[in-house]
């Protein structure tokens, strides 16, 4: 047996692979993994339809990119607004990203920190509505360019035009205001709802549907660095940031200028280029000077580089297929099962894998099959009941909820704390505060609540927001107080719907349940899982 091994020297992870050649002899092959992942992330090699294995970087948390070279941050907005206004941050890149912090004015109120009062007057007069109309056209330029929109930024973008929506019931006294959110402004479609709006304290906030809750604030440990700012829910604001928390304590976001400056569209952050590839040019090198070309371009995807100037399309993907080729032209759409490209036609329902080309054995109530091509049966005699499945050595295998030799016997599921029972597993539901966990969801890890409250029916996961969608287009942002047009590359295929810009299986916030894909189901979307409860 030999051994064969590339000449590449820096190696974050070897893949082995067996490989069958002529005769019957069996080499192995040591693939050395060497995609330069920053910021902690880990180099893997996974399956790939075209090339056999691709390289991919796996990111630690709050990363993401290609090579993990971002990071999701928040900027702080800090100025005092005062009678009710709220402040917005208003991002503008270009050459340079600036940021600049303003106030949106509730209804009469004007000046840089919503300081003057100006009382509604008759609609007969001319200088008076045109005033208005101007306050109200700056205000929705305003909050519709915001990255971070305060709880009722849709509410103050409004008219003088009244709203019939009212919180119902109503917001708890002390604790915020009634607001109306302008989601007709939004989309057509969409109605006007009415939020309580959370006040905080020096030392906490409120939360809730009506603002019911209080929540001490969190202490940021260790203390925020380089001129970061605790946030009330304890996540470090760093300054620099586009938008996001940064979940450590902003050392990595140096006051530091990067010297030489960052070249061909590098960031710098913390003191460090970061750079960029596009589908034609991979940049490298400590201030992003390196350029290697792929010729031609990449049509779907980026340009990467290794080695001595060799180049190669990273192609894209989404949620109903992969580009692929040498310069990425090719869509290949995702088959899950298919049934001609295993070397021998597989037994018994038995389905082929499109990655591995091996038959993947599918067993039921009454028998189990197993073997290269499914081909070996055993036997349940009588059958296993109530979801149960036939296993090795013909015992069935049950659900949670029963028990016995045939899986007859209802013990209910064990699932604690509004858990759901998935086979033989628990799955723990999450609320605002926190979520639960362990074998049957019997721990509680505790997690602040988000503030500003999420909007529009969306729901708080781990300090994130879920937002909801609808037929035409869906929420988002950090409160869910943005919506937008749904945009998918292809048509989804029932029971798949678009969301965003993905395929993807249907959820519904409002009852707090998520449909999703079994593995080695033929069925698509037949699990359900619970994930949320009112607290």
């Amino acid at each position: 047996m030999k051994m064969v091994a590339p000449g590449i020297s820096t190696a974050l992870l070897v893949f082995v692979l067996w490989v069958n050649v002529s005769h019957g002899v069996e080499v192995v092959v040591e693939i050395t993994c060497n995609k330069a992942c920053l910021n902690g992330g880990q180099c893997v090699l996974l399956p790939d339809p075209y090339s056999g294995f691709k390289q991919t970087c796996t990111c630690p948390l709050y990363y993401t990119g290609v090579f993990c070279e971002k990071f999701a941050l928040r900027v702080n907005c800090d100025k005092a607004c005062e009678n009710g206004g709220q402040c917005v941050v208003n991002v503008t890149e270009n050459t340079y990203t600036l940021v600049n912090n303003t106030c949106v004015c509730l209804q009469n109120y004007h000046g840089d920190l919503c300081q003057t009062f100006v009382p509604s007057t008759t609609t007969t007069s001319t200088a008076s509505t045109t005033t208005t109309s101007t306050a109200s056209t700056t205000m929705a330029s305003t909050a519709s360019s915001s990255i971070a929109p305060s709880p009722n930024v849709n509410s103050m973008t409004s008219t003088a035009m009244a709203s019939t929506a009212v919180c119902d019931p109503p917001c708890t006294a002390g604790h915020g205001e009634c607001v109306v959110l302008r989601n007709s402004q939004l989309a057509p479609h969409l109605t006007d709802q009415a939020y309580c709006n959370c006040s905080t304290s020096a030392t906490g906030y409120y939360y809730g549907k009506q603002c019911e809750h209080y929540q001490q604030n969190i202490t940021c440990e260790p203390s925020c660095k380089n001129g970061g700012e605790c946030s009330v829910t304890g996540r470090c604001n760093c300054i620099g940031t586009a938008n996001g928390y940064d979940p450590g304590d902003c050392s990595r976001f140096s006051a530091e200028p990067c010297n030489p400056a960052c070249e061909n569209g590098g960031s710098c952050l913390g003191g460090v280029c970061q750079c960029k590839s596009t589908n034609e040019w991979d940049y490298s090198g400590s201030h992003c000077e390196q350029a290697v070309q792929c010729i031609p371009a990449c049509v779907d995807g980026e340009c990467r580089s290794f080695g001595y100037n060799s180049t190669y399309c990273s192609c894209n993907s989404n949620s109903t297929g992969y580009y692929e080729g040498p310069t990425c032209d090719t869509f290949t759409p995702y088959i899950n099962d298919v049934t001609d490209t295993c070397s021998e036609p597989c037994e018994n329902g038995g389905t082929c894998g499109v990655y591995s080309n091996k038959c993947r054995c599918k067993s039921n109530g009454t028998h189990y099959t197993s073997g290269p091509t499914c081909s070996q049966v055993q036997e349940c005699i009588g059958g296993c009941l109530n979801g149960g499945v036939c296993g090795n050595g013909s015992t069935c295998l049950c659900t949670q909820e029963y028990t016995g030799a045939y899986c007859e016997t209802y013990i209910g599921c064990p699932c604690q704390n509004n858990g759901t029972c998935f086979g033989k597993y628990c799955g723990c539901p999450s609320n605002s505060t926190g979520h639960y966990y362990g074998q049957i969801c019997e721990q509680f890890a505790f997690e602040p609540p988000c503030y500003p409250s999420v909007l529009n029916g969306g729901l708080c996961f781990h300090q994130s927001s879920a937002c909801p969608y609808d037929d035409i287009g869906y929420f988002h942002g950090d409160q869910c107080e943005q919506y937008s047009k749904h945009n998918c590359s292809s048509i989804c295929v029932e029971p798949y719907v678009c969301v965003a810009k993905y395929c993807t299986c249907p959820y519904n916030l409002a009852e707090g349940y998520s449909y999703y894909d079994v593995f080695g189901s033929v069925e698509k979307c037949s699990g359900k899982y619970y994930l949320w409860y009112e607290i």
